[in-house]
């Protein structure tokens, strides 16, 4: 069986919309929300939540899952715990991030997430024309530009 370890991440729930984005984009699709947490399964089928808790093969029920069928071949399902902070802890056993969701597809993940919250913020502030502009160290700006208002009319009588 491959072990469970933990990994801190920036999703935040009051976000939970882009975080699922960002990995049904990532995934293609397989992402799965419960409300009240499910099981991961590992790779030969068991219930990692069956689990003796305190193994390394043990992992709590999840309220976000990408099933492994979507993650690769012979992997195990990746979790994401909702903690009571209102952040999520990914529970990611040590086989996959070896092989298919390893530090450089969770940073994509986390750019895409974070992105997503940055436009979506810029818009409720009223800020139309969100442009992303790819800076020289790898980072991504965010550009918006506010819409153009009249600021008022004047009537013009004709002479």
């Amino acid at each position: 069986m491959s072990h469970y370890t933990t990994i801190e991440c920036e999703f935040d729930i009051d976000h939970l919309e882009e975080m699922l984005a960002a990995l049904k984009e990532m995934f293609k699709g397989g992402v799965e929300y419960h409300k009240d947490g499910d099981a991961l399964i590992g790779f030969q089928g068991d219930n990692r939540a069956k689990a003796k808790v305190g193994s390394p093969d043990y992992a709590p029920p999840c309220e976000v899952i990408v099933r492994k069928k979507f993650v690769g071949g012979s992997s195990n399902d990746i979790g994401f715990k909702l903690q009571p902070n209102g952040k999520f802890r990914a529970i990611v056993s040590e086989f996959d991030r070896g092989h298919h969701f390893g530090t450089p597809l969770q940073n994509k993940v986390q750019m895409d997430y974070s992105l997503a919250v940055g436009e979506k913020t810029l818009k409720a502030k009223g800020f139309s024309e969100i442009e992303r502009i790819k800076m020289d160290d790898g980072s991504i700006k965010l550009i918006g530009n506010q819409p153009k208002v009249a600021v008022g009319t004047v009537k013009l009588k004709n002479w």
